[in-house]
């Protein structure tokens, strides 16, 4: 990997994005039942349910998850090209999240995306640009790192709708997706 391939401008800074895929032996890197009967299985030798969930999911090394995540942590991360990092990361952002959570009577969070000009016909428009979005940052290393569980590693994105700057909650999958949990998580406070 030539180190100009890692070489990005980032907010008028240049950065060096060193991509990583983390890796636990034994657990397959695709998503599916048969990984999550051998995560299970793996209980039994005390491999820890947190470590073997983030096998195959890409990281910047700058800020991925801490290794060794304990005492008896057999996880490793493997150099991967950022050129092929990038080209598989996709974001995915279920149009439910606006049709069924943003929009829905009652929640506070629908009065925001109405004072912005949205309404639940704009769903589909606003699932592309939040997948837009989080795929270019993510791709760009702008994300915080937050909880990390049995369930994966979530990480914050910064949005920008209509000059409204705002966090969304994405969770990391193997193979590069990130699918969003929460598309409004807060008003941006931190740097990214």
């Amino acid at each position: 990997m030539k180190i100009f391939e890692q070489i990005e401008e980032n907010e008028d800074k240049i950065v060096v994005n060193d991509w990583i895929e983390w890796y636990h032996f034994g657990i397959p890197k695709e998503e599916g039942l048969l990984r999550e009967l051998i995560r299970i299985a793996m209980l039994i030798f005390s491999h820890c349910l947190i470590c073997t969930k983030l096998t195959g999911c890409y990281f910047v090394k700058r800020k991925m998850p801490t290794r060794p995540m304990h005492e008896m942590c057999h996880c490793k991360e493997l150099k991967i090209n950022s050129w092929i990092a990038k080209q598989k990361i996709n974001a995915e952002c279920d149009i439910r999240k606006f049709t069924e959570y943003i929009f829905k009577n009652g929640n506070s969070k629908k009065k925001i995306f109405e004072s912005w000009g949205f309404n639940i016909n704009d769903s589909y428009a606003l699932k592309k640009e939040f997948e837009k979005q989080a795929e270019n940052q993510y791709k760009l290393g702008n994300y915080i790192l937050k909880n990390l569980d049995i369930s994966g590693q979530r990480v914050a994105i910064s949005m920008d709708i209509k000059g409204n700057k705002f966090l969304s909650g994405w969770m990391i999958y193997p193979a590069g997706k990130i699918k969003n949990i929460t598309p409004f998580g807060g008003w941006i406070n931190e740097k990214i």
